[in-house]
């Protein structure tokens, strides 16, 4: 799988509450992650397929940056759950392991 876009926040003081990327994947087993990556987070990652590969797309909360703990990260979400997919190498898996290694879910 590899990434061929990931937008994120509009704001830079802001929890992002929207999240997309487009992957080039296979759409079921995408799909199949999302759902078991979702069976336990309060905002689900939704999948669909999209012209120009599969779109997956994460929900949050949005909360302003002195008070991120009172937000839910969807760009962070949509981060973890691209760091469970076998990526293909390079620049972005490392980009991807080192913010979920590294921020996670934390405020």
């Amino acid at each position: 799988m590899t990434v061929k876009s990931f937008n994120c926040g509009k704001r830079p003081n802001i929890v992002p509450n929207q999240a997309e990327c487009v992957l080039a994947g296979d759409l079921d087993r995408i799909q199949q992650a999302a759902q078991a990556f979702s069976a336990d987070k309060p905002y689900p990652i939704s999948v669909e397929a999209a012209d120009n590969g599969v779109l997956v797309s994460a929900c949050g909360l949005a909360s302003h940056g002195s008070m991120p703990e009172d937000g839910y990260s969807a760009g962070m979400s949509l981060v973890m759950f691209l760091s469970s997919l076998p990526l293909a190498g390079g620049t972005v898996k490392e980009i991807i392991s080192f913010l979920a290694a590294t921020v996670g879910m934390n405020t």
